[in-house]
């Protein structure tokens, strides 16, 4: 068995809205390639990660049965074996610092001479989700940016860890970093040691059943889905008047996962996007708690 699989999936550029490129990124992190390229190659949109631990078969049968009815005619998919070298070859020769709202700048740790002028977040990423590359980090991170007192805080679903070592760097006290993928989790914590900040913040594998609050605030990168059923965990960590931070999901998803979220507190006080992309930030108010011991 190949030591990777590059797995490409290819759809039509102009055809690529939100909703089938949320699909396709929602299938290649389903596999376990959080880690995903995206490029746009004449009238063509790729998206392009490496798997690890899959065979060919597995991956034909998961997009049959996840993707390939509702995308058939839309996406094609395709995959060659790979070296792990592939991979960091190709990682180190597409990736370039990346630039985010008013102080950050998220810069690969191999690139020399970081600015001096922005609050530097050196990476590497490995092969985890967070670079800052989707528009979804882009948002957490300017969220995270607006936020005044961001204290101690919780970072469900890390991958890299970016958003943990942003907070950190941005103010907050101490942290809590989870993800369910074991990549994330030795990711985040390396990523930490990069920063000199593995003091600051606890990384386990899981999500919110590993956290006790009561926590400032909280961040969550992961899918729409997913935060809706997290709602009720997330009112539980999180103190009267603390902040909430919420993405990876499309503008088309914000309105069912705010439901989700208000039934539990949460007040939305601005909804960011960049393209179709959403994230949710807001607080969650005293009003829960008096509800829920009533």
């Amino acid at each position: 068995m190949a030591d990777l699989w590059q797995v490409q999936v290819e759809t039509a550029a102009d055809g690529a809205d939100g909703e089938v490129e949320e699909t396709l990124y929602w299938y290649l992190t389903e596999l376990g390639l959080p880690h995903v390229e995206r490029q746009i190659l004449g009238e063509r949109l790729v998206l392009r990660g490496y798997l690890s631990g899959e065979t060919p078969e597995g991956v034909l049968q998961r997009w049959r049965e996840n993707v390939g009815e509702r995308l058939s005619e839309k996406a094609e998919i395709g995959w060659r074996a790979a070296e792990r070298r592939d991979w960091q070859k190709s990682w180190r020769e597409h990736w370039r610092p990346i630039f985010v709202g008013e102080r950050l700048v998220i810069w690969p740790v191999w690139l020399p001479d970081p600015p001096g002028d922005r609050l530097v977040i050196p990476l590497d990423p490995g092969m985890a989700f967070g670079t800052g590359e989707h528009a979804t980090t882009r948002l957490c991170l300017r969220a995270l940016e607006s936020v005044p007192h961001l204290g101690i805080f919780a970072d469900v679903g890390c991958g890299s860890g970016v958003l943990t070592v942003a907070a950190l760097k941005l103010g907050a006290g101490r942290g809590w970093a989870v993800d369910t993928d074991d990549l994330a989790v030795a990711s985040t914590r390396k990523n930490l040691q990069i920063n000199g900040l593995q003091e600051r913040a606890a990384v386990a594998h899981g999500s919110t059943e590993q956290l006790s609050g009561p926590l400032d605030g909280v961040v969550s990168n992961i899918l729409a889905e997913v935060i809706a059923d997290l709602a009720p965990e997330f009112r539980r960590l999180v103190r009267s008047g603390g902040w909430g931070i919420f993405s990876g999901l499309l503008l088309t998803q914000a309105p069912r996962v705010v439901e989700a979220l208000a039934g539990q507190g949460f007040e939305l006080s601005e909804t960011l996007s960049e393209g179709d992309w959403a994230c949710l930030v807001g607080r969650f108010s005293a009003e829960r708690f008096r509800s829920a011991g009533s």
